[in-house]
C-alpha cells in the first residue's frame, strides 16, 4: 500500500477545515437564522437555536477560531497519516 505523507495530510486537513470554517462564518454572518435551521437538520430534531451566541460577530473571534481549527486540523491529519501508515506497513 502507498504511504501517506504526514505533513501533506496535515496541511490538507488544516486547509479543508479553514475553508469550511470561513464558509460557515460567512453564512452565519449573512443569514443567521437560515444557517441555524440548516445545522438543526444535522442533529435529528435537536434545537440548536438556544446555543446561538448573543455576542456580535468579531474578526478577532473568527481569526482565533480559525487558528485553533487549523492547528487541530494539522495535528489530526498528521496523526491520521501516521496511524494509516502504521496499520498498513508490511
Amino acid at each position: 500500500m502507498n504511504k501517506i505523507n504526514a505533513f501533506s495530510a496535515g496541511i490538507a486537513t488544516a486547509v479543508t477545515l479553514a475553508v469550511l470554517n470561513t464558509v460557515c462564518a460567512a453564512a452565519l454572518a449573512i443569514w443567521p437564522d437560515g444557517t441555524m435551521a440548516f445545522f438543526n437538520s444535522f442533529v435529528h430534531g435537536l434545537d440548536l437555536t438556544s446555543l446561538k451566541s448573543t455576542q456580535p460577530f468579531s474578526l478577532f473571534r473568527f481569526m482565533s477560531g480559525l487558528a485553533g481549527l487549523v492547528l487541530v486540523g494539522f495535528a489530526f491529519g498528521a496523526l491520521f497519516a501516521f496511524a494509516y501508515n502504521s496499520a498498513s506497513s508490511e
